[in-house]
């Protein structure tokens, strides 16, 4: 019984595991299908936005708006950890 349960928590970690990799990679693949859209961006922001290329919702945002708002939240982001800045 032991050995049964630990190969079916086995089995379902795999399984998880496999998942999350199969979804970035079908991202990835979207992301290349669809290089016209990313073109003609600037190369900073085509080159961001390859990096953002996993994002679920990169696909449905106009690619110059994501990359804007990834780089105000960025900005606030390291405001914060600056330091001698409040919390």
């Amino acid at each position: 019984d032991r050995l049964e349960a630990a190969l079916a928590r086995y089995d379902r970690r795999r399984r998880a595991e496999i998942r999350r990799i199969q979804r970035a990679a079908h991202y990835s693949a979207q992301w290349y299908e669809n290089l016209p859209r990313y073109i003609d961006l600037p190369p900073v922001e085509m080159f961001a936005l390859l990096e953002q290329r996993h994002s679920r919702v990169l696909p449905h945002v106009p690619p110059r708006l994501y990359y804007k708002i990834g780089h105000l939240v960025d900005r606030v982001a390291s405001l914060r950890r600056s330091p001698g800045t409040p919390a």
